[in-house]
Order: structure tokens, then C-alpha cells, then sequence
């Protein structure tokens, strides 16, 4: 049977540079559910929907041609999304997608659709996988569950850096202000939101480095090394 490894937490908190570490170190499948959710919201600002007409947005995944292919990258293997054949991978961290998107992760019938499209992945791989309902909602049985934390100070200063690289008039401020947006609607939606897994490990990342949090999540682990970290 596959292993799985659920990787929870706020925005900012590391989970993806973790994730894609540990799909690195073991040879498996990463999948950041965020990209599933992200690439619905870049489809609504490329037909120019809007994400706040529910009755139309919950319909979308049916309407797309969406498909995901897994790609044998150096770093691991990782997922690619392709909208109507053209792969949309690389578009789906812009400002304009990340705003959108907790909008239309909020619907129930968009979360079951993504749902179901996660558990198939992790039914037939070794996969880590990283969100914010993983341990709790997708893979309520997964082999390990870990959920990262951090001051919002600290997870604004990530991605205000992230972000740095592709747009260098980031500012700080506004960064600060959408992360703590992101943090009230993961928090509070109705459906599958925001907590901390009772078995799951917490690990706080405000004062480490990535080497730091990467080795002290695989020290839970009791897994087979393929590779060896590529820092």
C-alpha cells in the first residue's frame, strides 16, 4: 500500500518548500493542493468569471478541460496542470490567482471535486501532500501528519521574499495584510477549515531555517532514503 505524508498549516509556513524536500529526499510524488484549487482561479480570471457567482463556479471543474500529468523532475516527481493542453503550472502563484482563490475554495462542491482528485493521487502513490485540510478532511488515516506554524510576521516576510523574485515593487505591508485575510478565511469557512489534526506533530518554523524544519519533520519518519537533500 502507498505511505502518505499530510503536511497542514497557514499560508506562509513553509509547507510547500518542506513538501517538495521530503518528495526530493524519498523519491515520491509531491502535491501541492493549493495548485488544484489555483489553477480554478486562474481559469476564472482567463474567461473572466466571477469567482463570487457560486451556481457557475461550482460547475467549473466540469466545464475545464483540466488535466494532471506527473513529471519525473530532478527535484522529485511533482504534478503539472494543463488547461485546454497548455500547461498552467508556472502561472498560479501571481497576486491576482492567490487573491481569488480562497473564494472559490470555500464552496463545498469545489472542495469535493478537488477532494476526490487528491485522494485518487494518493491512493495510487507514495505521495507528501500539503494544505490546510489534509490530515483533517482528505486523508484522515494518512502515515504521518505534521502541521507548521509560524508568527504572521515571519510568514509574511516568506513570501514578501517569494514574491520579491518575480515582482521587485512588493510591498511588505500589503503582503502582511493578504496573508492575514488568507488566515481568516482558511480559519473561518464553513467547510473543512483550518485546525491543527489532534495526531498530528506541530512543528513551529518561526525561528529555523528550512534545513532546520526539513530535518526535524523526516526525524518522525521511518521511511527508506532514495536521495540525499540538494540544498
Amino acid at each position: 500500500m502507498p505511505y502518505s505524508i499530510a503536511i497542514d498549516g497557514p499560508a506562509g509556513a513553509g509547507k510547500s518548500t518542506v513538501a517538495k524536500k521530503i518528495a526530493q529526499k524519498y523519491d515520491i510524488l509531491y502535491l501541492s493542493t493549493g495548485e488544484l484549487y489555483r489553477s480554478l482561479g486562474y481559469a476564472c480570471l482567463k474567461f473572466n468569471l466571477d469567482p463570487f457567482n457560486k451556481s457557475i463556479i461550482e460547475f467549473l471543474p466540469f466545464l475545464l478541460n483540466l488535466e494532471y500529468k506527473i513529471k519525473n523532475d530532478k527535484n522529485g516527481k511533482i504534478l503539472q496542470i494543463f488547461l485546454n493542453k497548455e500547461d498552467i503550472t508556472s502561472y498560479l502563484h501571481n497576486k491576482e490567482v492567490s487573491d481569488i482563490t480562497p473564494i472559490i475554495a470555500s464552496y463545498p462542491n469545489i472542495r469535493n471535486h478537488i477532494r476526490s482528485v487528491q485522494r485518487k493521487f494518493a491512493k495510487e502513490n507514495d505521495i507528501v501532500m500539503e494544505g490546510r485540510d489534509i490530515g483533517t478532511v482528505v486523508l484522515p488515516n494518512a502515515t504521518y501528519k505534521f502541521y507548521l506554524d509560524a508568527s504572521i510576521e515571519t510568514r509574511a516576510m516568506h513570501r514578501y521574499t517569494e514574491l520579491l523574485k518575480t515582482n521587485p515593487n512588493t510591498d511588505f505591508q500589503s503582503v502582511l495584510l493578504s496573508i492575514q485575510k488568507r488566515d481568516y478565511l482558511d480559519k473561518n469557512r464553513e467547510h473543512s477549515p483550518l485546525v491543527c489534526p489532534k495526531d498530528a506533530i506541530y512543528i513551529d518554523t518561526s525561528n529555523k531555517d528550512i534545513l532546520q524544519v526539513t530535518d526535524e519533520l523526516c526525524s518522525h519518519l521511518n521511511l527508506n532514503t532514495q536521495h540525499q537533500f540538494n540544498y
